[in-house]
Formats: C-alpha cells, sequence, structure tokens
C-alpha cells in the first residue's frame, strides 16, 4: 500500500499508454488530451508508448516511452494500457468511459494544397486493407475531381486522402485536407465525431 505523503505527490499523475502497432491511437491520443485535461482539471496527463515511436508525437512533453515509465512508474497514481477487446476503438472507449464528451477537432488548415490524391490501402489488425472494389472506388472519386493518384502515405504534400484508419487519415483530417474513409475498422463513427467534415467511402 502507498503511503499517503507520497500518494498525496502523485494523485494528480495519470498515464494512458498504448504498446500496439496501430500507431494512429498514439497521434489520436495527443489530439484529443486537451480534451481530457479540460474535463479533468488539474490532472497531469501523460501518454505513455514503445520506445520506438516517440516520432509519432508533434511535442515530446508528457510522453513517456516504456523505458522511462519503467524506472517512474511509481510517480503515477494509474497506469491505464489500451488494448483492443475485439469490439471497441480502445480510444473511444476510454474517453466514453470518462464521460469526455467534447472530441470534436476544429482544423488546421495550415497544409497547401496539392493536385495529388493519396490512397492508404492498408493498415495493421483490426483494420481490413481496401478491396479491389473499393480501391477502384477510390481512383474514380480521386480522378473525378481532378487528382492525379498515388498509393502512400504522403499526406502533407497531397489535395485528397483516401484510405483505411490510419495516421495518414487522422493526420490529413485534422489539417484540414479532404478526406474519405473506407469503413474497414472499428473507429468509423467515432472518427466522424472527430472529424465530422469527414466523408465517407460509398460501399
Amino acid at each position: 500500500m502507498i503511503a499517503f505523503e507520497d500518494y498525496v505527490k502523485v494523485k494528480n499523475n495519470y498515464c494512458i499508454c498504448y504498446f500496439g502497432n496501430c500507431n494512429e491511437y498514439l497521434v489520436l491520443l495527443e489530439m484529443l488530451r486537451p480534451r481530457i485535461e479540460a474535463k479533468f482539471p488539474g490532472l497531469n496527463f501523460y501518454i505513455g508508448c514503445k520506445d520506438d515511436c516517440l516520432s509519432y508525437f508533434s511535442v515530446l512533453d508528457k510522453i513517456l516511452p516504456i523505458s522511462e515509465l519503467k524506472i517512474r512508474k511509481n510517480e503515477f497514481a494509474h497506469i491505464k494500457e489500451l488494448k483492443y477487446d475485439s469490439q471497441d476503438h480502445p480510444i473511444q472507449k476510454i474517453l466514453e468511459e470518462s464521460e469526455v464528451e467534447k472530441i470534436t477537432l476544429g482544423l488546421l488548415n495550415c497544409n497547401e494544397r496539392t493536385t495529388k490524391a493519396i490512397i492508404v490501402k492498408e493498415n495493421t489488425y483490426p483494420v481490413n486493407p481496401l478491396n479491389s472494389q473499393q480501391i477502384a472506388t477510390a481512383i474514380r472519386i480521386a480522378e473525378s475531381r481532378g487528382f492525379q493518384v498515388e498509393f502512400s502515405n504522403d499526406w502533407a504534400n497531397s489535395g485528397l486522402v483516401i484510405g483505411v484508419e490510419s495516421e495518414a487519415v487522422v493526420r490529413a483530417a485534422r489539417a484540414g485536407i479532404p478526406t474519405i474513409l473506407a469503413d474497414n475498422g472499428i473507429g468509423t463513427k467515432f472518427y466522424k465525431k472527430i472529424f465530422p467534415d469527414l466523408e465517407l467511402l460509398p460501399n
């Protein structure tokens, strides 16, 4: 049992960790952290990740690689590890459990638009890759809007992004780049709440 004087020092320190392969979860956690902090004033909200995932964050304030977290674990009142449970998007689930309702994110509109459309065909489990019909539909939509198609994750140099749940789709949507999501994962409704302007790829 933790001593009271030690608990007082750490009671506001909370860490949400993700050590899986869906790196867009880390991007979403960083984007949504202000919403969580607004819900819980005074909370020191840290994000834990694998050591090789620090590059996914725009700033490293209150970001802890697992090697450092293991050393500092006694500095936290609670450490929560996110895991996929075969049903719910883990970030959506923890936000709902914490009653964080305001999750819509404003668009940054900071990227210069180009005539390139990128198509993100796949991501890691639990996201399913685009099938041949979805790829054909994505190409048709992009070309009908005057874009040249490229299969890549180069969202920052594009004017349209079409694809599955992924880092590229999340970052493009936040940057104000027109984005079309394929309903191949577990977070379609969640993504639509975060980015209301997000389009859905027709079936």
